[in-house]
Parts: structure tokens; C-alpha cells; sequence
């Protein structure tokens, strides 16, 4: 596209019919190098403007030293593209990333960012020019389960992108716990008497005498009858128990881990 620079000078090259073969303008306001077809800047990512005023033109960004070319619609750029997720083993973030604790953005200081991933993470109060990234602290990624447009049937919570799921610890309620409500009875026999053996099946008591022959003796027959008493027979108790009832005390549920940072292309 024509541009008007000034305060410039250049360098051309020419062919023998008089065609300008090629040509470098150097635009001293701008800090730009014009080429035939395109122009050159470097700056911040903040200064480098939209991608229809600068059609056909090349930027470098001076914090990561990308390169971004623009189309007349949008910029492109090497490496990574804004809003690419990783983890990271050191304390701060390099270069052309930021940490993910839902921090908010200014959308103009992060176009990128901002066109890639929108307010997907936004939790509610942000303005009109502000967006947040994802937060990532004391959380672990997992896929989409509708990723593709397919619901794969693994993790029903996992739906919605960018939806915080899950928890660190888990209260097993009564039907969680695998113990189902049951009880142990017992019958009720009421009042009864055991007869010793020959007597006459009544129950009665012995007081106001010795009946053991010293140690190693044996108990001695009271009026003839032996001191002994019959089997009661076969007989059962129920006992009453109470039903099921959930846990007192949650239960962690958390998987051996490695803490790390999360960081985001910007």
C-alpha cells in the first residue's frame, strides 16, 4: 500500500528501462523501514497498532522479539500463538508470558490474548476494556469432554470451557458409602427359669451355707438333688441396629502432585 513517510531517506534500485527494481526507504518518525511492498517497525506490543492500518507490514516485537506480520485483517506471528498454556518450573514468568491466578488484562495492552481466548474466564465485574485470564491456582487441566463437538461421556461436568470443577476433599454421604441401612434383632424370651437337673423346674436359691469342698472340690447335692441345671434350648436374639448414615469427616481425594506454575502466551 502507498504510505507518505517524512523525514526519510532512502535507497533504490533501478533497472535499465528505468523500472525501480527495489527500494528502502527509512522513516526516521516512525522508526520504520519502508521495503517495496511493505513496511518494517519494532516496539511494544502495545505501540503496534491494528493490523488493517498497517497492511503488509512486518513488526518485532522488542519484550519477546517475535515477529508479527500483518495481512490487512489481522497479525500473524512465529512461535506460539497467543493464549498457548504450559507449565512452567520457574518462579516468574519469561518473556512474552504471563502467570495464570485470573488476573485482569487491559484488552489494548493484549490484543492477542484477548482475540484468541475473549471473557471466557471473566468471573463477573470487569469492565467494558478489561478481560482475565485463566486461573490456574491449586487446579489441574482436563479436556473438554465435548471437545470436537462430541460428548465422549467421561466427565459430565466437563462441558463448559474454562468451568472450575472438582474438589479436594469428599463427604461420602449414606448412599455413597456402601453400607446399606440394615439391623440385627434379637427375640424377646422375657422372664425365665433354668431347673438343675432331677429337680422340679422351679428356680430357687441357696443361702447360708458352704457348698465347696475346699480347693479342687466339688459342689455338693442339696437334699439329694445335684446343683446342676438343664439346657435352656436352641433360641435367638435380634438385635436392633441404626440405619446408614453418611460420613462424619471428609475424605481427601487429592492424587500425589508436583506443584508448578501455569503460564499463557500472550
Amino acid at each position: 500500500m502507498a504510505r507518505s513517510l517524512t523525514a526519510r531517506f532512502g535507497l533504490q534500485r533501478w533497472t535499465a528501462n528505468g523500472d525501480t527494481q527495489d527500494r528502502v526507504d527509512f522513516d526516521n518518525d516512525n522508526a520504520a523501514v519502508e521495503l517495496l511492498g511493505g513496511i518494517m517497525r519494532q516496539g511494544t506490543l502495545a505501540a503496534r497498532g491494528s493490523a488493517t492500518t498497517w497492511e503488509r507490514s512486518t513488526y518485532r516485537d522488542t519484550g519477546t522479539g517475535e515477529i508479527h506480520y500483518s495481512d490487512g485483517v489481522a497479525w500473524s506471528r512465529t512461535g506460539l500463538p497467543a493464549g498457548f498454556e504450559g507449565t512452567f518450573a520457574g518462579p516468574v514468568a519469561p518473556p512474552g508470558w504471563l502467570l495464570e491466578y485470573g488476573q485482569l488484562l487491559l484488552r489494548a495492552d493484549q490484543p492477542d490474548l484477548f482475540a484468541n481466548i475473549g471473557t471466557t474466564h471473566n468471573t463477573g465485574g470487569e469492565l467494558a476494556t478489561q478481560f482475565r485470564v485463566p486461573d490456574m491456582r491449586g487446579r489441574a487441566p482436563v479436556g473438554m469432554d465435548n471437545m470436537g463437538g462430541t460428548d465422549a461421556g467421561r466427565l459430565a461436568e466437563a462441558n463448559v470451557l474454562g468451568l472450575p470443577i472438582g474438589s479436594e476433599t469428599v463427604t461420602l454421604t449414606a448412599a455413597q458409602s456402601g453400607l446399606p441401612a440394615h439391623t440385627h434383632a434379637t427375640d424377646s424370651q422375657g422372664l425365665h427359669a433354668h431347673a438343675p437337673a432331677g429337680g422340679t423346674g422351679q428356680a430357687f436359691a441357696l443361702t447360708g451355707f458352704t457348698t465347696q469342698a475346699g480347693s479342687g472340690g466339688s459342689w455338693a447335692a442339696i437334699n439329694g438333688v445335684a446343683n446342676t441345671t438343664d439346657n435352656a434350648g436352641n433360641h435367638s436374639h435380634t438385635a436392633q441396629a441404626n440405619a446408614a448414615a453418611g460420613a462424619a469427616s471428609p475424605t481427601s481425594v487429592m492424587q500425589p502432585s508436583l506443584t508448578r506454575n501455569f503460564i499463557i502466551k500472550t
